[in-house]
């Protein structure tokens, strides 16, 4: 099944609509990116153990991404923190240049001593619990500046030799100390196949669609299966083998819906709708807690991620996976409606 542009709005998906200009090749000139760092007009979005400064102190504040100017950070931050250059943000006559600055390696106390001098209220928060509240261009940003701090906390030294590795252009590779070796490494991402699977023909004639409980998950969130895509392997074989492996289903297609970035740490999620035939579930215990059939008015019924009475909820609004599922009522809807327009003809 294929669904046509006008049965998928994808407007609203979270972390993807980026509005800056990455500058690809010029960010490889170290000259460039030296006057973009010094350009008056360049911002700053500081970071702090991944997380995102943000405005607002309390929860009834709605938060929004805060941009420093050169001169509002102090200048041993500048030297000893890893900085990342995201791209331009034009726009109003007026070219921006967007850094990451992640603060990690300096004392928290000390941090904390330089964030309550600012002009504005401040936080650093994690980006998946304010997402819903910010624009999706500024998740987007806050997002790819998430990644790339992961990325380069995690690769400060070579994997071939263990020497300190140093960035470059512009914090996109980071290159080995070791003239012997000077191995050159890249940001990478994992790709990762997330699908909902519906029952096709279903012996009590009700349509319906897999979900399960990963144990990772918080109590009672039913969601979309999902795993990472092995070497030698297609996304499509992916999603068929994780279906199998996860709850023992022969899948007959699986039709490419979106996909999304996912700095939650560098995955990058690929969303498929799939179908199969089978009905009997055989869940893999070390993958899943719980998997079961749902129809539409069923899962209409779920709760929010954030409810604390409810047997079953939905996940949350910023994964590709609540987007499946929504996608997927939506349909059913939309079927039953052109159902009830054709009875009555």
């Amino acid at each position: 099944m294929t669904n046509s542009p006008a049965q998928t709005n994808l407007r609203n998906l979270s972390y993807v609509g980026m509005p800056l200009d990455r500058n690809s090749v010029l960010r490889e000139d170290s000259q460039w990116m030296t006057s973009q760092y010094q350009s008056p007009q360049a911002l700053f979005q500081p970071l702090y153990h991944h997380a995102n400064l943000v405005s607002g102190q309390s929860a009834s504040e709605t938060p929004k991404a805060i941009y420093l100017k050169y001169s509002e950070i102090p200048p041993n931050f500048h030297q000893s923190c890893q900085l990342v250059y995201l791209g331009d943000l034009k726009g109003g006559g007026t070219n921006h240049p967007i850094f990451a600055i992640d603060l990690s390696v300096i004392p928290e106390e000390t941090v904390n001593e330089w964030r309550n001098r600012l002009k504005v209220t401040s936080q650093f928060t994690d980006l998946r619990r304010m997402s819903a509240f910010l624009l999706q261009s500024e998740a987007a940003i806050l997002g790819y500046a998430r990644g790339l701090c992961f990325w380069h906390q995690n690769h400060l030294f070579c994997s071939r030799c263990g020497h300190t590795t140093v960035s470059t252009r512009g914090g996109h590779m980071r290159k080995c100390t070791n003239d012997t070796c000077a191995k050159e490494v890249y940001p990478r991402i994992d790709p990762a196949v997330i699908m909902l699977v519906e029952l096709i023909d279903p012996t009590d004639g009700i349509e319906k669609c897999l979900l399960g409980r990963h144990k990772g998950l918080p109590k009672g969130i039913y969601s979309t299966l999902a795993g990472y895509v092995d070497q030698g392997e297609s996304m499509e074989e992916a999603v068929a083998r994780e279906v199998m492996e996860e709850a023992g289903l022969l899948i007959h297609n699986a039709d490419y819906i979106a996909s999304q970035p996912w700095p939650f740490p560098s995955a990058l999620m690929i969303g498929f709708r799939a179908q199969t035939k089978e009905e009997n579930i055989t869940i893999a215990l070390d993958e899943l807690e719980d998997a079961q059939w749902f129809s539409a008015d069923q899962i209409r019924q779920f709760g929010e991620h954030t409810d604390t009475n409810v047997e079953k909820a939905l996940p949350r609004k910023d994964s590709i996976a609540r987007t499946l599922i929504e996608l997927w009522l939506q349909d059913k809807t939309s079927s039953l409606d052109l159902s009830h327009h054709s009875s009555t003809q």
